[in-house]
């Protein structure tokens, strides 16, 4: 019946619109507004006004039966027995209770969060194993280190040593270079002093000899010394160099390794990874704990509803979200004097939008009585809103009457 009701007003409602607006398109070719139609035009916007106005205070009654059946559910809830509404609390409690642990894990800073946490979550069953050889990697990284560092080292050392060999053959060449130009002056001065003297030089070139062909064995002597340290440096260097070159081959592996790890956690060290892994770890157990406490919120909300639907209430469904309320004896007292409050600005509210109504209706009677000017489409649309908000008592008076029901 209710809905048959509604459709039926939705009819009226647009058979009036469809008036107002046949009236208000003849009222725009009016050029000259001294013209009585003028009145029309104030009587139309009174009655848009009437019909909005009456809305509202349909809306606000609907309201004020929605709050009068919640106080008769107050009613219900504290004429309830000790036993009775112990048991709503407790699960009203424990779903305060619930809410605020959930707030307080959903406010709490995540400890690995966004793709990090995706990134984790997939390689999950090997980030233990990941963490192992990350640490044996750094440590074979480290020793490998300084194997190349050591191999370094003795490369400089052989390279100096092979310079240093070359340096002396040079020096030896210079000497012998040297040895030659002065044996052969020394011969010239002996072959002078024996010419045009008396002295007797067979032992000054016999001294001579002796000094340079020790001179000349002592050169060989350290220039083959000197060619075996640079061959022997060489050979020495070239095998270093080859286990140089191994030992960076697996450097440039372990590194590029352990290179690839950080870059996909994006961490520095294993210990970096094994932290990662523990946050991981809390996190994930921080999520297990707040769906569990989103299992255990819905248990006791549905305990409660079904709690609350064994007592016929208005609507149970909105004292299932009012936990809080129920959770304590105080909790109901203050809902009824909001819902106090909020009936008395809603009565206030509907005698102001009443009174309003009646003083428009009023007025549009005393100027159409004033003016006596009466056109069939305004009364018509007048009566439309008689019927549609009520004013049973003014129908006559649209006649031109000033008899009321």
């Amino acid at each position: 019946m209710a809905f048959k009701l509604f459709q039926t007003k939705q009819k009226e409602t647009r058979d009036l619109d469809s008036d107002f607006d046949r009236v208000y398109a003849k009222i725009q070719e009016i050029d000259d507004w001294d013209d009585p139609k003028k009145i029309e035009h104030y009587i139309l916007d009174s009655c848009e006004q009437i019909v909005s106005t009456t809305k509202e205070i349909e809306s606000e009654r609907k309201e004020l039966r929605s709050v009068s059946n919640y106080a008769r559910d107050l009613d219900i809830l504290e004429n309830l027995s000790e036993d009775s509404i112990k048991e709503i609390r407790q699960t009203a409690r424990r779903i305060v209770a619930l809410k605020e642990t959930r707030l307080e894990m959903k406010n709490h800073p995540h400890k690995v969060e966004g793709q990090l946490f995706e990134i984790l979550e997939e390689n999950r069953e090997d980030l233990e194993d990941t963490i192992f050889r990350m640490r044996e990697n750094e440590n074979y990284q480290d020793s490998v280190k300084r194997d190349m560092n050591y191999l370094e080292g003795e490369k400089t050392r052989y390279e100096m040593d092979r310079e240093n060999s070359k340096a002396s053959m040079k020096l030896m060449r210079t000497l012998s270079l040297f040895l030659v130009v002065g044996l052969g002056a020394l011969l010239a001065l002996v072959f002078v002093l024996k010419f045009t003297t008396d002295m007797d030089v067979n032992w000054i070139v016999m001294g001579i000899l002796l000094l340079i062909s020790g001179l000349a064995v002592l050169i060989y002597v350290k220039n083959a010394e000197s060619r075996r340290r640079s061959k022997r440096a060489l050979k020495k260097l070239n095998n270093t160099i080859q286990l140089l070159n191994i030992v960076r081959m697996k450097y440039a592996t372990v590194t590029k390794a352990l290179e690839y790890v950080r870059n996909q956690y994006g961490i520095e060290s294993a210990e970096e990874l094994d932290y990662l892994y523990h946050q991981y770890l809390l996190e994930v157990e921080d999520q297990e704990r707040y769906r569990q406490t989103n299992q255990d919120l819905d248990y006791q909300t549905n305990l409660l509803e079904k709690q609350l639907g064994e007592l016929n209430l208005y609507d149970q469904y909105i004292w299932k979200s009012q936990a809080e309320a129920l959770a304590n004896p105080d909790g109901l007292k203050e809902t009824r004097l909001r819902l106090v409050e909020r009936k008395e600005r809603i009565e206030d509210q509907i005698r102001d939008n009443t009174g309003a109504v009646k003083k428009e209706r009023d007025e549009i009677d005393r100027m159409m009585n004033e003016h006596r000017y009466y056109v069939p489409e305004i009364l018509e649309i007048i009566q439309s809103v008689d019927k549609i908000c009520g004013l049973n008592r003014y129908m006559n008076r649209t006649t031109g009457t000033n008899n009321e029901k």
